[in-house]
């Protein structure tokens, strides 16, 4: 797994393997999404809003603003096997926690 330190400034420097899965370089902006306390996930935010063009088909009749702003918003995010097997595992370790946890609250 990789890992990085932080320096006296507060910085640190992502591993080549990191910014090669985020496709990031230099420049490039990440943020720091806190999933559940204390736990982050580290998203590219600099994406040309372009690549998205294509990945939702165009509706069959054209949608009047008053309807999109009555439909529910969720978030999209696609995520490759490895990434789900590792969001189940880490959830599966969550539950153990918080199992743990209540046994010992009674």
């Amino acid at each position: 797994m990789p890992a990085a330190m932080v320096n006296s400034k507060g910085q640190i420097t992502l591993p080549e393997e990191v910014r090669r899965a985020l496709g990031v370089e230099t420049g490039d902006r990440i943020e720091f999404v806190e999933t559940c306390k204390g736990v982050f996930e580290v998203v590219a935010a600099s994406r040309d809003v372009r690549e998205l063009k294509g990945m939702i088909d165009r509706p069959r009749r054209p949608v009047r603003v008053e309807d999109m702003r009555k439909a529910p918003v969720q978030p999209i995010e696609i995520y490759g096997e490895r990434r789900t097997r590792e969001f189940k595992a880490a959830e599966a370790q969550l539950e153990k926690v918080l199992r743990r946890r209540k046994k010992t609250a009674r």
